[in-house]
């Protein structure tokens, strides 16, 4: 052979080398394109994702101010209960125990003395409990106060 046939034939094996060598790049170049397409649309579901995450974040604010609002508010009323319940409690006790009966100066004492004991003590049960957990036994317990009296 000669040497211009081995230079042909070391070319073709050249050759079709770098054509199978292109064939494979060309698969991976189409692969990376079809990756590359789906890039805007997986961006775009992403902001979508953000303004979803956006709205219930400012929903779930909105419902917390609310309930942080109707907490504040009961809370208020509860805090207020002892003090209803003890003024209750003294008047139904001390007025028609001075309006029935006459009784001396040092007796009216003694009434006004032992009526203001009884509403510290009433006042200091009621303060002692937690009234946001037993705002029912407090309901409970001053009815069937009233009801004993």
């Amino acid at each position: 052979m000669s040497n211009a046939q081995l230079t042909m034939d070391s070319l073709r094996k050249l050759n079709t080398k770098l054509l199978v060598e292109i064939a494979e790049l060309r698969k991976k170049f189409a692969k990376i394109e079809s990756e590359n397409a789906e890039i805007p649309k997986l961006r775009k579901k992403v902001a979508e994702n953000e303004v979803e995450k956006m709205k219930l974040r400012q929903e779930l604010k909105a419902r917390t101010d609310e309930l942080e609002k109707t907490i504040s508010h009961y809370s208020i009323k509860i805090e207020l209960i002892p003090e209803v319940i003890a003024k209750q409690l003294v008047s139904a006790v001390n007025i028609p125990v001075m309006d029935q009966c006459e009784t001396s100066l040092k007796d009216k004492k003694i009434d006004a003395f032992l009526g203001e004991m009884h509403k510290k003590k009433v006042f200091q049960f009621f303060h002692h409990l937690d009234f946001k957990d037993n705002f029912f036994t407090l309901l409970q317990i001053g009815c069937w106060t009233l009801w004993m009296l």
